[in-house]
């Protein structure tokens, strides 16, 4: 994955880069979302990339969707639901 950051709305001084607040939070969701997808994939080797990715993305999205609950379990649970749901109709 990669993150592409808009430097126009930077401002530099001297050897400094200064971030606005949503350059940093952008780069925060990134991480964030990096962080869930290694999970995903360190305890799930055996599945393949795709099924890693989306279950790491949807859970991430639950994740941001309800914001009381921080229950990472829940969250990746339910993006697996998902996952099989969508993966059944195929058959």
């Amino acid at each position: 994955m990669e993150f592409k950051l808009d430097l126009r709305d930077c401002r530099i001084s001297g050897n400094e880069l200064i971030l606005c607040d949503k350059q940093i939070v952008g780069i925060h969701n990134f991480f964030e979302r990096q962080c869930m997808l290694e999970y995903v994939g360190n305890n799930n080797c055996n599945w393949p990339d795709e099924k890693i990715e989306f279950v790491a993305g949807r859970a991430y999205e639950i994740l941001q969707e309800d914001v009381d609950d921080e229950n990472e379990h829940y969250a990746i649970e339910s993006a697996l639901e998902e996952w099989e749901e969508m993966n059944a109709q195929k058959i």
